[in-house]
């Protein structure tokens, strides 16, 4: 136990008047107790040698479903990009996502057994990857280079993981050896096959993600070795270069736009061995990337004017000690500090009012845009393990803290548009007059003006931290029992009984490794990500609210040239707007109108947890080829999902033809006729009443929600040993 899985160990046990007995090339797994059984005889007899738990054979001790690929594996796979977040897609529980993953994380997203695409858990050497801010994949990637062996673990069976309803990705980097080893490479994707494949040209595309040309180069390094005899380095970095032609068919002004997009890898890793008994390492990370036209936003009828470039840069940093404090206990200790500084930006191209003008001839010419975004996350970890080994157990008991915080001064995209924005009239005149500065600067011109007002800035504060113990129990060479409980907690929610106890069982059913049949049935608590404050901040009584003028209305600016005004236009009436509030938050909201008029308001924000039970069996074939068949049962409770809980009361037609107007429906609403109460008035159902109650939605949170999912899962698949 405690031992780096990179490289081959050799174990051996010798006693006079005995033979010499030798284990060569034994590689570690991570994650897993390797158990080598050597049997020594008199000189001249047999010797026997059996070996659990090394890298490229069947889970023996363990009902946990997964596959595990070490770095020859992951060299000799194409994926996409060189992203390590496609090689979960190699197995059958997992699928992609329909995500943007593009744009705000750079890596593929997927879901696992009917769970969220937030739900997966990335742990790296030790220490949680998961960005807490939006959990749609690792904080920090990783350069292909940087890794030593990925397990994917489509149930998280061990007590050991948790905040996840989905799979855990546990990646462990690679470590220095006593030699240097280096690599390398350089990809390049030509314009045209990728042009040809896509098939998209100027005249059949219709917004900006039908690329007509992307180049890709793709240049890494990698270099590992001694520094000295106790000390250890790698490092790896990867950088790619990337253009993307999007075609704008708008008549207003036709063309190609080309999207740059500039990414980086990096990680620095450096082992030491303080003695014979204490090992530590640092790991620092680096990832960014820089995106002219993300997500496609210019192409299409989206003109260059309207471009966002978006940002994104994250950094990690671990320092982990294992100590071996005898030859049965161990004890791993590690602590993090991952930054995002950005998490996500977005930088208009062109800073300022909007102008949109409708063409009658087609299309729409806008120039200039105020939404942007600015959010931030910094996240501090420290987390403890002790593993030890008593008779036939194999126990493991641990405690992690995270602390995250986050916040910024919008939503993902960018919400509010303070500097305000033109609608015109359709102009019937040439494009170059339609375009031109006397056009525009006409307020004549001008159908309606919109500006935000409120505040957009919000932070997060958010701790989760879990207590965990899990025993693996040899009952006999054959059969193991494996029981653990976990407890874990996160401030941002309401939730303090989350208990998840976990029970299964792994049986190998000849003793030879070969055949193994196992089950599990345990109980998962998922994460509120912490950006969903986001909503309420935002969207909540003293968030941002859209006001909308037309000329001669109070509000409506004397001239293009005085947008944007200063503050809310003086006795103009703000509008009725529409709320998504915190579940549990009465406190806050009496003082804008009372929750105890809401229908099913509740009292707390709960974190969603499934009920998941697996059987399966695991069939070692000829020449390293393995067969996985399992079952996999799910029942998630406590779905967060949006309600109105002031919603009008059911109508119901008695006649055919009959309707009910938008504002009937409104006058039927609880806080609406509570509001008009309070005014001594009643609401007017025919036609809009003045004074109007502030709010006319108000939406919150509620863990009502549920699923069920069933699926066989069928793989086949080579190891590498």
């Amino acid at each position: 136990m405690g031992l780096p899985i990179a490289g081959q160990y050799s174990v051996a046990a010798d006693k006079q008047g005995f033979t010499q007995v030798r284990l060569d090339d034994l590689e570690l797994a991570g994650g897993t107790t390797a158990s080598v059984s050597l049997q020594i005889n008199a000189a001249g007899g047999k010797t026997e040698i059996n070996v659990i738990g090394f890298a490229g054979e069947t889970r023996t001790d363990q009902p946990q479903l997964g596959d595990q690929f070490i770095a020859a594996q992951i060299d000799e796979m194409p994926l996409l990009n060189r992203k390590v977040s496609y090689l979960p897609l190699l197995s059958s529980a997992n699928r992609p996502a329909i995500n943007q993953g593009d744009v705000f994380m750079n890596q593929n997203l997927f879901t696992t057994n009917g769970a969220g695409r937030r739900q997966a858990w990335f742990e790296i050497d030790g220490s949680t990857g998961n960005d807490s801010w939006g959990r749609q994949t690792a904080f920090t990637n990783l350069p292909i280079a940087a890794v030593q062996e990925i397990t994917i673990l489509k149930n998280a069976f061990s007590a050991e993981y948790g905040g996840s309803t989905g799979s855990v990705i546990n990646i462990i980097t690679k470590s220095g050896s006593d030699s240097f080893h280096g690599e390398a490479l350089a990809i390049f994707r030509p314009a045209a096959t990728a042009a040809a494949l896509s098939g998209f040209t100027t005249q059949n595309a219709a917004s900006g993600n039908d690329f007509t040309s992307d180049t890709l180069k793709q240049p890494a390094l990698s270099l590992s070795g001694p520094l000295s005899h106790r000390t250890y380095f790698s490092a790896s970095g990867e950088y790619s270069i990337e253009d993307r032609a999007s075609p704008i068919i708008s008549p207003v002004a036709p063309g190609t736009f080309i999207g740059h997009y500039r990414g980086w890898l990096g990680l620095l890793r450096l082992d030491h061995q303080l003695n014979d008994r204490n090992n530590i390492f640092l790991r620092s990370s680096v990832d960014g990337y820089r995106d002219t036209n993300p997500n496609g936003t210019v192409g299409g009828n989206s003109l260059p004017t309207v471009d966002r470039v978006f940002k994104r840069r994250t950094y990690s940093e671990e320092l982990g000690e294992t100590a071996v404090l005898s030859p049965s206990l161990i004890n791993n200790v590690r602590v993090q500090f991952q930054l995002a500084s950005p998490i996500t930006e977005f930088d208009p191209v062109v800073y300022g009012t909007q102008f949109s003008v409708p063409i009658s001839t087609g299309g729409t010419f806008t120039s200039g845009t105020s939404q942007s975004a600015l959010l931030m996350n910094r996240q501090y970890q420290a987390t403890d393990t002790i593993s030890a080994v008593f008779g036939k157990h194999q126990l493991k008991i641990g405690a992690d803290v995270i602390t995250a915080h986050s916040g910024g001064n919008s939503k993902e995209f960018g919400g509010p548009i303070y500097q305000g924005q033109f609608v015109y009239n359709t102009c019937t005149l040439a494009l170059s007059i339609c375009e031109s500065s006397a056009y525009l600067n006409n307020i004549a011109n001008v159908k309606t003006y919109t500006q935000s007002y409120g505040n957009a800035n919000y932070t997060v504060n958010d701790t989760l931290w879990s207590l965990f113990a899990q025993d693996d129990y040899r009952v006999t060479s054959h059969l193991t029992l494996n029981a653990g409980l976990r407890y874990e907690q996160q401030t941002l929610t309401d939730s303090r009984k989350d208990f998840a106890p976990r029970v299964g069982f792994a049986w190998d059913v000849n003793g030879n490794g070969r055949t193994v049949v196992r089950g599990g049935f345990g109980i998962y608590y998922s994460q509120i990500v912490d950006n969903s404050v986001a909503n309420y901040a935002l969207t909540g009584p003293t968030g941002v609210f859209n006001y909308t003028a037309s000329p001669g209305q109070i509000g409506f600016p004397t001239s293009v040239a005085s947008a944007p005004l200063p503050a809310f236009p003086a006795g103009a009436t703000a509008p009725v707007r529409s709320l998504y509030v915190r579940p549990g938050n009465s406190a806050f909201l009496n003082q804008f109108f009372p929750t105890s008029t809401l229908a099913g308001y509740p009292n707390q924000l709960l974190n969603p947890y499934s009920e998941q039970w697996t059987f399966g069996i695991q069939q070692q074939l000829s020449h390293g080829w393995l067969l996985d068949m399992d079952y996999i049962g799910s029942h998630t409770l406590r779905i967060n999902r949006p309600l109105d809980v002031d919603a009008p009361a059911p109508f119901i037609r008695t006649a055919q033809n009959q309707i009910r107007t938008a504002q009937a429906a409104n006058c039927t609403r609880p806080y609406w006729i509570w509001w008009y109460a309070q005014q001594g008035t009643a609401c007017n159902s025919a036609k809009a009443t003045t004074p109007q109650p502030p709010y006319s939605v108000i939406q919150t949170d509620v863990n009502d929600g549920y699923s069920y999912y069933d699926a066989l899962n069928v793989n086949l698949r080579r190891r590498f040993t």
